[in-house]
């Protein structure tokens, strides 16, 4: 493989529902390639683990391509952009060069969590802030120690980034709204989540114009998960239902 010349990043909206990233004006993240995708997780932990193979959300017409696969001898099902050796993309990147960087805000990352051991492997730097519990923390915290993070790396990294603020109770100081799935109501969750992601739009717009002063950026912003808002009966994630498995897919570079 060639050296790897640009930021390789991955951004995960935890919980985002497709159908408010759709309804949502973004500047930023709209001025991407973007598509409804299917999760391969309805949680999570086991949405990021996938992910953390390179098994990214489907997208079913294949228009948005396959950016990572962890490298597994010749199998042909197993074609990306790059295919990375060892045990995740985590671990390949660093190989090939790239320091892996992770930030996090859900708590199934907290370090001090013992099932979030799966998560963190592999990242030689990571950083933790919930805006759940610090209530300055969160998404401005996270960018800043990721910029500074790469920036004292002074060259290509591997960069991961979860956002909890489109999390219920989807709130972030920034805008005071809040709502709990156990409130059971969709339009109060509906507006939260919209008004998070907006935040998170504008947060996420400051990292990379930080990242890109180091290297270029390509890579992919997605959801690991939607959320049921009183569907069918069901409310909140942990279930296999379309709102929860329709996720957006951001193709960055």
């Amino acid at each position: 493989m060639n050296r790897i010349e640009a930021h390789q990043v991955l951004v995960t909206l935890d919980s985002l529902r497709w159908d408010v990233f759709e309804a949502t004006d973004l500047p930023f993240l709209k001025s991407f390639p973007y598509a409804k995708a299917h999760a391969h997780g309805s949680y999570t932990l086991p949405s990021h683990i996938s992910m953390f193979i390179g098994k990214l959300p489907w997208v079913p017409d294949g228009s948005m391509g396959q950016q990572w696969r962890v490298k597994v001898n010749n199998v042909k099902h197993n074609e990306a952009k790059y295919r990375v050796p060892g045990r995740t993309i985590k671990h390949g990147f660093s190989r090939l060069g790239l320091p892996p960087l992770g930030s996090a805000g859900v708590m199934w990352f907290a370090p001090d969590v013992p099932t979030t051991a799966a998560l963190l492997d592999g990242f030689e730097g990571f950083f933790f802030s919930s805006p759940f519990i610090d209530l300055q923390g969160g998404a401005p915290k996270q960018v800043d120690w990721m910029i500074r993070a790469v920036q004292e790396q002074a060259r290509p990294c591997f960069v991961f980034l979860n956002l909890a603020e489109t999390h219920s109770p989807y709130f972030s100081a920034a805008h005071g709204l809040r709502a709990e799935i156990t409130d059971r109501d969709a339009d109060a969750c509906r507006q939260a989540q919209k008004a998070s992601l907006c935040f998170c739009d504008q947060q996420l717009a400051k990292l990379f114009e930080g990242l890109r002063q180091v290297a270029p950026c390509e890579g992919v912003i997605c959801a690991d998960h939607g959320d049921c808002w009183g569907e069918d009966g069901y409310w909140g994630h942990g279930i296999v239902h379309e709102k929860v498995l329709d996720v957006p897919y951001v193709k960055v570079g």
